[in-house]
């Protein structure tokens, strides 16, 4: 999974510093933020970008659960 997006004009990218979604416009050099993710984001998990640029889209964290099992009478 590719946590950013190749475009015409550059990369669309997720900063896990800022917790946000940036992109790197090549021509300019320059850097602007396009989303504040408020919720998680899943590590490892890529983004896609529409042709037109105008939608992003990525997957959100909701809540996370785990369980534990009890594994009786186990033999390696």
């Amino acid at each position: 999974m590719i946590p950013w997006a190749v475009l015409a004009e550059g990369i669309c990218y997720r900063n896990t510093e800022s917790r946000a979604i940036e992109f790197l416009d090549l021509a300019a050099r320059r850097v602007t933020r396009k989303a504040t993710l408020e919720r998680g984001f899943r590590w490892g998990a890529a983004i896609s970008v529409s042709p037109d640029g105008r939608w992003i889209l990525y997957p959100q964290v909701d809540r996370s659960e785990e369980d534990i099992m009890l594994v009786e009478n186990f033999r390696w």
